[in-house]
């Protein structure tokens, strides 16, 4: 999977940003300069010689579409039996496959063009890649679902529904990738949409929720002496996100999900970012390093792991390259939530069945013909879940992989769910963006029999 994003300023379409010498923009730091950001040259020019968009055998790529003879020479270059293949004898099939075109475009910082520019970047690369691999698989630039431009999809795809080659070319992309961090419940929430833009067409595509997690605060490179940060949780709260946004996710119909990420790499922060552990003594008024005002005196930890001591941003963690409870949580996924399809979800607890304090997302197992389902309290208050039995027996499972036999008493379980904790949301300090300590049940269900 790689993604192409990113116009140099030779390239860009404003004269006043092609004259100016641009910085380079550091690697750590995930947004772009403003030539970077810019509509491509020659955008708008026909994607073939011929004059057209239309793709065929034996056509060529138009040079003067700069983003279209991009495109066509980096896929094939990287793909399985491209240049590179030829050049170093890689086995069959080795190469790059999926194809993402820009990330984030719905953000000023990554996209500074039009969306219908947006638009005709994403025809344009699908076509052109397509054209050098017909295999390949081309994403939507993934969104990130900046609340100023939530129908950034759907938009682009209503333009999309006046082009006549969107329906013989797949509305020109295979895979809808979308991102979604710290509120678990928008994970549900933008995975349905997307969904809802495709099915309101007769669409059926995979939908990857390929980046979602949390950052800790209590945990270098964290602001350990900032409880009430913006946007993080501490470690356990990290974990118990991390099952939920995979449960809303799936439950929304989400093909594939990506956490974020395997290691703290440089997060936000430009790379170099580094500084010994502190309580914020090393910080300045404007939170940056007292000794260095060009870089914070925090940054993201975001992994599954923290850094080893020679990575880019953040090397002096106690223990270095050691384990998160988010990755205990992340094996209890990949371990038992897998090859399910949604059964059911309710909430009860409370006078309204579908807005109770309880949250619980059931999938079906095919395979073992099993029932999962995953609870958790919503807010603040600890609740008692009572959840009838399908079972003689059933297995509990924790965030951190322990594992129980549990019986039913009278034909139910009777389980207890901590209260959520975080309150980090700085647009509404009431919010519980990830609820209490998750459990995951795994119970024979023989009512399934013939579910979806």
């Amino acid at each position: 999977d790689a993604i192409l994003l990113g116009t140099p300023g030779f390239y860009q379409t404003e004269p006043a940003l092609f004259f100016a010498p641009q910085p380079d923009q550091p690697a750590g730091n995930l947004s772009l300069t403003a030539p970077q950001a810019a509509t491509p040259q020659g955008l708008y020019d026909p994607i073939f010689t011929d004059g057209t968009d239309v793709p065929g055998p034996g056509k060529q790529i138009n040079s003067n579409n700069r983003w279209a003879r991009f495109v066509f020479l980096a896929v094939n270059r990287y793909r399985p039996g491209g240049v590179l293949a030829q050049t170093h004898n890689w086995p069959a099939g080795v190469g790059v496959t999926h194809w993402e075109m820009w990330n984030e475009p719905d953000l000023d910082i990554f996209w500074n063009g039009s969306l219908p520019d947006f638009a005709r970047l994403q025809k344009v690369g699908y076509l052109a890649a397509k054209q050098a691999d017909g295999n390949a698989q081309v994403i939507f630039g993934a969104l990130a679902n900046n609340f100023q431009k939530l129908t950034y999809y759907n938009d682009v795809m209503a333009l999309y529904d006046g082009d006549p080659l969107a329906a013989s070319f797949g509305y020109f992309h295979d895979i809808l990738a979308t991102h979604s961090y710290f509120y678990a419940w928008q994970s549900w929430y933008h995975v349905f949409r997307a969904g809802n833009t495709l099915r309101s067409r007769g669409l059926d595509k995979p939908i990857w929720l390929n980046e979602t997690g949390v950052p800790a605060w209590n945990d270098y490179p964290g602001p350990v002496w900032d409880p009430h940060s913006g946007l993080r949780a501490t470690t356990q709260e990290q974990a118990h996100y991390t099952i939920q946004t995979a449960f809303y996710a799936l439950y929304a119909g989400a093909d594939a999900i990506f956490y974020f990420q395997l290691y703290d790499g440089c997060g936000n922060q430009p790379q170099g970012t580094n500084f010994p552990p502190h309580n914020g003594e090393l910080c300045d008024a404007n939170g940056n390093l007292a000794s260095n005002p060009s870089f914070p005196c925090a940054g993201d930890a975001n992994g599954l792991f923290t850094n080893p001591t020679d990575a880019a941003c953040f090397t002096q963690h106690p223990n270095p390259e050691s384990p998160r409870p988010n990755l205990a949580a992340y094996q209890v996924l990949t371990h038992y939530v897998r090859d399910v399809v949604p059964y059911w979800r309710s909430r009860p607890g409370g006078p309204d069945p579908a807005n109770g304090p309880q949250e619980w997302i059931a999938f079906y197992q095919p395979a073992t013909r099993q029932r999962i389902i995953g609870m958790w309290s919503r807010f603040g208050g600890s609740q008692t879940a009572v959840l009838p039995a399908t079972a003689g027996s059933a297995t509990l499972i924790y965030p951190d992989g322990t594992t129980q036999t549990i019986l039913p008493t009278n034909g139910v379980y009777t389980l207890q769910l901590p209260g959520a904790t975080n309150q980090n949301a700085p647009w509404d300090p009431t919010l519980y963006p990830i609820g209490g300590r998750p459990l995951i049940i795994i119970e024979a269900d023989p009512n399934a029999v013939g579910a979806p």
